[in-house]
């Protein structure tokens, strides 16, 4: 395997390391991982750098089992899919959901992680792209909703509104599959 990296890989994985305060146990795997991914990939284009070291830095951290001061084991350092659309730095600020879900995809099928690392990727993946699925139809009911209302902006009153009742239903779902 190819241990060599960029200078631009290096200082991008330094970034995010960064960025993400990793702790060295979560660099260090977040460098194989990413490592193994391009070894067995080949190129990796540089538009698909953050999407990969996010990818890596996921499953990194997914790959740490904590125990909590109750004695629960909790999978995982706390990085949120949120902070790693986010990105780690401007240019990588805002990365697509929909082509994070797919690299993430690959990722999985490429590097070698244990069976509950990749379980639980997979069901990430899962699940989002069942919200997602679901939003869409959702967002074309809610077109269909032909609301009058004159004392507010219509535009930024129906955002608000269709903002409200999405973050209502997916609240209700979490209560309810709790």
């Amino acid at each position: 395997m190819d241990l060599k990296l960029s200078p631009y890989e290096q200082g991008e994985l330094t970034k995010a390391a960064s960025s993400f305060n990793l702790d060295h146990f979560t660099k260090t795997l977040t460098l194989k991982y990413y490592l193994e991914y391009r070894h067995k990939i080949g190129q990796i284009y540089l538009e698909k750098l953050p999407l990969i070291i996010n990818c890596a830095i996921l499953a990194a951290s997914k790959s740490q089992v904590l125990t909590t001061v109750k004695g629960e084991k909790v999978r995982g350092i706390g990085i949120s899919i949120t902070q790693l659309m986010r990105g780690f730095n401007n240019s990588t600020a805002n990365i697509n959901f929909d082509e994070f879900l797919i690299v993430l995809k690959e990722f999985i099928g490429t590097v070698t992680l244990s069976a509950d690392v990749a379980s639980e990727l997979r069901a990430i993946i899962e699940k989002f792209a069942f919200s997602h699925a679901f939003y869409i139809k959702y967002s074309d009911l809610f077109k269909q909703i032909d609301l009058k209302e004159t004392s507010f902006d219509h535009d930024d009153y129906l955002k608000y509104l269709k903002n409200f009742g999405w973050l209502l239903f997916i609240n209700a779902k979490c209560i309810f599959f709790e």
